[in-house]
């Protein structure tokens, strides 16, 4: 789906802005409601099956994937930990890892990620 997006005169500051449309993701590429699916996919399988499932490339799923983070990460405010742990757990036999994102301070887990198959 194509969409034009319009440009207007900014009649405060005298410069040329783009019209924001809510539903578009920071990337203009895509959809929020995108954007979410793929992170949220990101969190339960690693990047590379992420990818082959929305036939994507890697690095464009990496991409999506953070921009997810740093919404939910908006979302949840700052925890603002003094001390950040970062592991990466097995889930099963074959290379299998999450990454998982701990305040140390206060023991308790902040993220956890889709990881990467191990080499």
């Amino acid at each position: 789906m194509e969409t034009a997006i319009r440009r207007v005169d900014c009649p405060s500051c005298s410069s040329v802005v783009r019209e924001s449309l809510a539903w578009l993701a920071a990337n203009p590429h895509y959809a929020k409601r995108f954007v979410k699916a793929v992170g949220e996919r990101c969190r339960d399988s690693t990047i590379k099956s992420v990818a082959a499932e929305f036939s994507l490339g890697w690095h464009t799923v990496k991409e999506i994937d953070q921009e997810y983070m740093r919404d939910q990460m908006r979302k949840a405010g700052h925890p603002a930990p003094g001390k950040l742990g970062v592991d990466e757990i097995s889930i099963e036999k074959g290379h299998h890892y999450r990454v998982v994102v701990s305040d140390l301070e206060r023991r308790r887990a902040i993220w956890f990620g889709g990881g990467q198959e191990g080499s």
